[in-house]
């Protein structure tokens, strides 16, 4: 017990990532890990690889779970519900755009927000435990009427919207990585 205490009041050593061993659990959508993950394992792999991550999604329903993750990132609403000691940072604002499959001749550019109401659409959800939560992460919330399929995946959405009439609306950023592996 007296050794765990000379080790607690002690003096730390000298930090050095190549040596630090750190395991971090990250709580965001898959589209953040998307993005994000491979960065962060570039990146260790470079300065500190002994350094892991788990990446899940999960969901908060208040300051309670933040014991099991050690950072969460989504819409700032909702991580405003979490208390003042959320540090809150802005890390991209995009634009959304219409994705389709290139079986859509008919679609060859941007279509108008009627054009869209029209349209047989998919539509990313991200839970449905939480209407809240859904309205903050689904910019087109307001256009939509009944979509043909919801979906908690950006990747699954590309499958639908590459093989089937339905059309999605998705933030600029995931259309561009969705396009580099499905026809659209």
């Amino acid at each position: 017990c007296l050794r765990g205490l000379r080790q607690f009041l002690s003096e730390p050593g000298d930090f050095d990532p190549v040596k630090e061993q750190v395991h971090f659990v990250l709580n965001s959508a898959d589209h953040v890990g998307l993005m994000l993950a491979p960065a962060l394992i570039d990146i260790c792999a470079r300065e500190a690889p002994h350094v892991t991550f788990d990446f899940l999604t999960i969901e908060m329903g208040g300051a309670g779970d933040l014991s099991d993750v050690d950072f969460v990132i989504g819409p700032t609403p909702l991580l405003q519900r979490f208390g003042k000691n959320v540090k809150i940072k802005n890390l991209w604002k995009e634009r959304i755009v219409c994705i389709a499959g290139e079986n859509r001749p008919d679609i060859t550019g941007p279509i108008t927000t009627e054009e869209f109401s029209r349209s047989r659409y998919a539509h990313f959800e991200m839970t449905r435990t939480n209407p809240m939560w859904g309205k903050l992460v689904t910019p087109t919330h307001g256009m939509e009427r009944k979509p043909v399929i919801s979906c908690s995946s950006y990747l699954m959405l590309g499958a639908i919207v590459e093989h089937t009439d339905c059309i999605a609306a998705v933030p600029f950023h995931r259309a561009s990585i969705i396009s580099k592996i499905r026809k659209i």
